[in-house]
C-alpha cells in the first residue's frame, strides 16, 4: 500500500504531538508526615472516626499539607491489632497538585507502653490533580502513634511505593 505525501507527513506529526502532549511519569514515591489526630466515637461501640490533618514531605510534590480521614476499629482483646480504613490527601505547598490515596492499616500497641501504637498500612494511590493527575500505584506505610488523651494524640509516619501518572497532560506544553 502506497501512502500519499500528505499521509506520510501527517502520521509522524500526530505521533510527535501525542508523545509531547502527554507525559507519563512512573517510579518511586517516598514521603513522611507528622500530625495530631482526633478520635471521635461513632454510634457503634469500639468504632471511631479518626481525623489527622498535618504536614508532609512527598518526594514528587515537595512540602505538602496532609489530611487523613479513617474509620478505626478497636480490637476485642489487647493481643489483637486495631484496624483502619480510609483516605489520605496530600496538597502541594503551592496548591497546584494533589495526590489521593485509599489506605488500610493495622496498629499494635507497644508492649512497653500501650499508649504507643506501631502502625503498618497499605496504600493505593487513586488519583490527583496537577502533576499527579491520573496517579495510580501502591505503597507501604510504617509509623508510630502516641495517645495523649482518650480523644487523640500525635503520630509520625514514612511511606514508600511505586506510582505512575500515565496519560497525564504535560504541564509544560
Amino acid at each position: 500500500m502506497k501512502l500519499s505525501r500528505q499521509t506520510r507527513f501527517i502520521i509522524p506529526a500526530i505521533v510527535t504531538l501525542l508523545t509531547t502532549s502527554f507525559a507519563a511519569m512512573a517510579g518511586e514515591i517516598r514521603g513522611s508526615s507528622g500530625n495530631n489526630f482526633t478520635l471521635t466515637p461513632t454510634a457503634t461501640p469500639g468504632v471511631f472516626t479518626l481525623t489527622h490533618p498535618g504536614v508532609a514531605r512527598v518526594s514528587l510534590l515537595g512540602n505538602c499539607t496532609f489530611d487523613g480521614t479513617e474509620t478505626l476499629v478497636m480490637p476485642e482483646t489487647p493481643d489483637q491489632p486495631l484496624t483502619t480504613t480510609g483516605t489520605f490527601q496530600f496538597v502541594s505547598a503551592d496548591g497546584s497538585s494533589t495526590l489521593e490515596a485509599e489506605v488500610i492499616g493495622r496498629g499494635m500497641p507497644d508492649p512497653a507502653n500501650p499508649n504507643f501504637v506501631n502502625l503498618h498500612y497499605t496504600i493505593k494511590f487513586t488519583g490527583g490533580t496537577g502533576k499527579m493527575a491520573n496517579a495510580r500505584g501502591t505503597g507501604e506505610l510504617t509509623g508510630t502513634a502516641m495517645l495523649t488523651s482518650p480523644a487523640g494524640g500525635t503520630t509520625t509516619f514514612t511511606f514508600r511505593g511505586q506510582i505512575s501518572t500515565h496519560g497525564q497532560k504535560n504541564q509544560n506544553n
